[in-house]
């Protein structure tokens, strides 16, 4: 089985990546994001220590966790960033053996995984990929997507962008690195031709 990383800057291109390559059969595909979102839940010792770092103000009516609170404290400060990362990239990091295991179990040929801040992050471990792919896209259409994806201004999307910019180097640790500047139909042959290669 082929293990492979999809990264990339917030709203680069990566998820129609990886909807694409589900159409493949014998492609199993996995958001690191939804990953996280479990850590989230009522009841987990992450939950608990969300709550405690960030207040109760991040609860909604029911007491679940209202992410669009968390992402407006974490984005306007790097350290609150920073020590939820310490929180949440653990978790996921167990979460993604687990499932690296079982495909393997499955017979899944090449497991995909979208992380987008594969080089941001100390939790995740480089080593268990056989390729990583970057999603590259140029600064304005990313800002316009990202604006119309999230209903917010010029200033909230340069600032998120800035957030999750790669680090310089990026792009040279990387095997591969895909466009996404053109259009969309663009976008999905690039990861047809990205799949077929894994699977040859």
């Amino acid at each position: 089985m082929k293990v492979v990383a999809v990264t990339g800057g917030i709203a680069s291109g990566k998820s129609e990546i990886l909807k694409e390559a589900s159409r493949f059969p014998r492609v199993k595909t996995v958001q690191a994001d939804e990953l996280a979102k479990k850590a989230y839940r009522p009841g987990t010792d992450e939950y608990n220590r969300i709550v405690e770092l960030l207040g109760e103000g991040i609860l909604d009516g029911t007491g679940g966790v209202d992410r669009d609170a968390v992402a407006e404290i974490i984005f306007a400060s790097r350290t609150r960033r920073k020590q939820l990362e310490e929180i949440i990239h653990p978790f996921v990091r167990e979460r993604m053996q687990e499932i690296i295991s079982a495909s393997r179990a499955e017979g899944v040929k090449v497991l995909i995984f979208e992380i987008p801040l594969l080089f941001q992050s100390p939790a995740v471990d480089e080593s268990v990929f056989d390729e990583i792919v970057l999603v590259d896209v140029d600064e304005k259409t990313q800002l316009e997507r990202l604006r119309r994806r999230d209903g917010i201004s010029r200033s909230e999307a340069s600032s998120r962008v800035e957030a999750q910019r790669l680090p310089d180097g990026a792009k040279n640790a990387c095997d591969l690195v895909i466009s996404t500047s053109g259009s969309l139909e663009e976008t999905r042959e690039s990861a047809e031709k990205l799949v077929e290669r894994f699977l040859d």
